[in-house]
């Protein structure tokens, strides 16, 4: 068929250009939207057509146009004059608004339910600028961020296209295939233009944004909402249109507020304008996140989206970046010939072939015109990308970047060879100080070597961390070399080697940074180490979805360790505690130097785990149910002094959405010894625990906040909980001032039941969150701590972000 093309400009009656107007063949779904230019481009079988063009605020136009080939149309809309009817309203009146929210909320399922199943096309245009850039950022000066930013710092660092087929079914089964991508200045193999983050559905109770916002037409929304009747007119069916303001009661509540047109009658909605902020969804990060809507019928007066835009704002740092997606909908199917069986896990997939970087493909498909700026940008960084792939620039950043400066004292050095995907890093000793009596003062250097195939498919890793004691003046080594096999589904070989000291809770010890201060501003001795030599090899890798399985066979050498250091900057006529005694209940926890033989079988099960497919990896999403992991280790008598079977499961869940009332995690362990012939203290059931004023925030789903260290370990069975939850401000938004701090309230509960032996238990409640802007500081709890006695403990704890980790 012959095609035509009809292009031009939107602009107001000022003369000034209009974004993101809406403009489709009437009758049908085929259309665009204007650029930020005011500019537009649509592509039409020659002959007579009726063009809308629609923005919301602004009286809707439609022209009549014969095509026979490339046809120029400028379009300026006027702004819509509305009419609010003269009434009399007494002081306790409600706003005619009411009337109309309460029968658009009524019909609300009814609007949502009415298209059973569609297929559609889709194309999203995301386009990101830095609008504002600091000089330099930690003592680095920013530049010109290899070519991609002006003089003033400010230039488009992504700009991306797609094309996909998007498929729907009722209740909430959603399938996304990518058949066409196009990243200016990378290859375009992956593409943050995903419809599945961005599906804002007007008819559903909430919006989901990091944290569920409550939806104007919601249930309750009335009791979070006030609404005005702006006005009403009559559109190009005769229909009344009413204007709605949604105007939020709480500003920091997880609301929206704009523009919502509602049909008389049907109480469908017709357009949307809403917006919330960073303080809203409790991410200060963000200014302000716009979503605009266009709704037309598609089938039988069925409503669906046609066009989409949403805009943003965040900045931090020195940083602001603007910019935003468009998202047009075209050639809907409300009768295809699918049903369920069409959905499956892989609910997003990026084509093989996607890949589509000829203009000239993307002249004839694109249905939103590129700006100067944008079509300037795919020229420069297409230059740029050849630029940056020959080895004569990498090998020139190299010799930049490669040169030693004071920052690297403090922050590491790393060599760089970019062009054959290699480096090798240094930690700075300086910053990684600790002391604990048994090595004295020590310092770590950690260095690390990758190196990657040319498909980014195999990678080759290397992390030898070394460690020296100058008490016990003994030079330690952990190195452990990771080769990647497979990177779609995590396939790993991995070989360590090693001779250090560890504690005997390796995974919940005493963090370092904890036992240094108590050590030098205490003199108490929270954590106890043993030495440690080993080698071991291990493989990994996910059998297939959902299922992903790690064994390890490790040969170990323990003996015992002593304090050679009574250095401490307070209360020196005190003695530390023997590196050895664990605690009053665990005396002298003395053993011979023995060898171990284990073997160790961790599986992990998601059921119902979703994932996002791209050419080179996946991307993957905790489902509906929990996790449950199975550990297994084997103590070898063989070959080695132990003779153990030990089980644990964990089943754990870290997001259990509650909408506005906030999300839960929660974290069940059980553990038994099948047999334990033959074992030490390090082999037995440890819980990870806390003693001082301040710990770790991520170690409180998997540890206590108050228990003492190894005074519950166990050989026993036992049954552990953990539980938490996060109100995400429901409570604090209710306190002015307060609720501008993006604090968020949490209750949390633990347990640990041991057979045969004494219980342990803890309540805490708790304010997380605590920020300077948007650096996340610490959250702080008051805890109360149980025994089977009864109160043991009770006080506050700070657990610091990673920031001090």
């Amino acid at each position: 068929v012959a095609i035509g093309q009809l292009s031009g400009v939107t602009y107001d009656q000022n003369g000034a250009p209009i974004s993101f107007v809406t403009v489709y063949e009437k009758g049908t779904t085929n259309g665009t939207v204007s650029n930020i230019d005011g500019g537009y481009t649509l592509n039409l079988e020659r002959g007579k057509h009726t063009i809308i063009f629609k923005y919301i605020g602004y009286t809707e136009v439609s022209k009549e146009i014969n095509i026979d080939g490339i046809l120029n149309l400028d379009i300026a809309l006027k702004e819509q004059s509305v009419k609010l009817d003269d009434v009399v309203i007494s002081a306790n009146a409600e706003d005619p608004a009411y009337r109309v929210i309460r029968a658009a909320i009524r019909s609300r399922d009814k609007h949502n339910n009415e298209v059973k199943k569609y297929a559609v096309d889709l194309y999203v245009k995301g386009v990101v600028r830095m609008l504002e850039t600091p000089k330099k950022i930690f003592g680095k000066e920013i530049g010109d961020m290899n070519g991609m930013l002006d003089s003033t710092g400010r230039g488009i660092v992504y700009l991306a296209e797609s094309q996909s087929h998007v498929y729907f079914h009722q209740p909430n089964f959603l399938k996304e295939e990518m058949y066409s991508s196009i990243v200016a200045e990378d290859d375009g193999s992956y593409n943050f233009n995903q419809f599945k983050g961005s599906n804002f559905n007007i008819y559903e109770e909430y919006f989901e944004f990091g944290r569920s916002m409550l939806n104007p037409l919601a249930d309750n929304a009335l009791l979070f909402y006030n609404y005005k009747l702006v006005g009403t007119h009559l559109d190009e069916q005769g229909r009344i249109i009413n204007k709605i303001k949604v105007i939020p009661k709480s500003n920091a509540r997880p609301t929206v507020f704009g523009t919502l047109y509602i049909i008389e009658d049907s109480w469908r909605v017709k357009e949307l304008k809403l917006s919330f902020t960073g303080k809203a969804i409790k991410q200060p990060v963000f200014d302000t996140i716009t979503i605009q809507q266009i709704h037309l019928p598609v089938d039988n007066n069925a409503y669906r989206v046609f066009s989409q835009t949403m805009r943003f704002t965040l900045g931090g740092f020195g940083f602001k970046v603007g910019g935003g997606f468009t998202y047009v909908f075209s050639n809907y199917d409300v009768n295809p010939d699918f049903d369920k069986s069409l959905f499956s896990l892989e609910d997003f997939k990026m084509n093989d072939d996607a890949v589509k970087i000829d203009s000239s493909f993307w002249t004839s498909v694109r249905p939103v015109q590129l700006t100067q700026e944008e079509k300037n940008n795919y020229v420069k960084k297409d230059s740029l990308k050849k630029l940056w792939a020959s080895k004569s620039y990498m090998d020139s950043l190299d010799r930049e970047d490669n040169k030693f400066s004071l920052a690297n004292l403090l922050f590491g050095y790393t060599y760089s060879d970019s062009y054959n995907k290699r480096s090798l890093s240094i930690s700075s000793p300086l910053s990684t100080y600790n002391f604990n009596p048994v090595s004295g003062h020590i310092i770590n250097a950690a260095i690390e070597y990758e190196e990657v195939d040319s498909f980014e498919n195999r990678r080759l890793r290397i992390n030898s961390k070394f460690e020296y004691g100058f008490s016990d003046r003994r030079i330690k080594n952990k190195t452990k070399v990771t080769y990647r096999t497979n990177r779609k589904f995590w396939e790993n070989w991995i070989f360590e080697l090693g001779d250090s000291n560890v504690q005997f809770d390796s995974d919940g010890g005493v963090p370092n940074i904890i036992d240094t201060w108590t050590n030098l501003l205490y003199k108490k001795n929270l954590a106890s180490y043993y030495r440690k030599k080993h080698i071991g090899f291990g493989y990994e890798r996910e059998v297939y979805n959902g299922l992903f399985v790690r064994s390890n066979i490790n040969y170990i050498d323990r003996s015992p360790l002593y304090n050679t250091s009574d250095f401490s900057f307070r209360n020196r006529e005190d003695n530390y505690r023997i590196n050895n005694d664990i605690s009053e209940d665990l005396p002298n926890v003395f053993f011979k130097s023995s060898s171990s033989l284990e073997y160790n079988f961790n599986a992990r099960i998601r059921i119902g785990q979703t994932y996002s497919s791209y050419p080179k990896f996946r991307v993957r999403s905790q489902g509906n149910w929990p996790d449950i992991w199975l550990y297994y280790t084997k103590g070898i008598s063989t070959l080695g002094d132990t003779d153990y079977d030990k089980l644990k499961i964990r089943i754990y869940k870290y997001d259990i959405n509650y909408k506005i009332y906030g999300h839960s995690r929660i974290n069940i362990e059980g553990g038994t010894f099948l047999n334990k012939e033959k074992l030490d203290f390090m082999d037995q059931f440890h819980f990870t625990g806390a003693q001082t004023l301040f710990t770790f925030k991520d170690r409180y789903i998997r540890g206590f906040k108050t228990m003492p260290f190894y005074k519950y370990t166990t050989t026993n069975n036992y049954i552990s909980g953990f539980y938490e939850h996060n109100l995400d401000g429901f409570l604090l938004d209710l306190i002015p001032e307060v609720n501008k701090l993006g604090w968020k309230t949490v209750i949390g509960a633990n347990a640990l039941v041991r057979q045969n032996q004494s219980n342990y238990y803890e309540c805490s409640f708790g304010i997380s969150e605590v920020k300077i802007k948007s650096i996340v500081l610490f959250r702080f709890d008051y805890v109360w701590s149980f025994d089977d006695t009864g109160l043991v403990d009770r006080g506050i704890v700070l657990g610091l972000s990673s920031l001090f980790n």
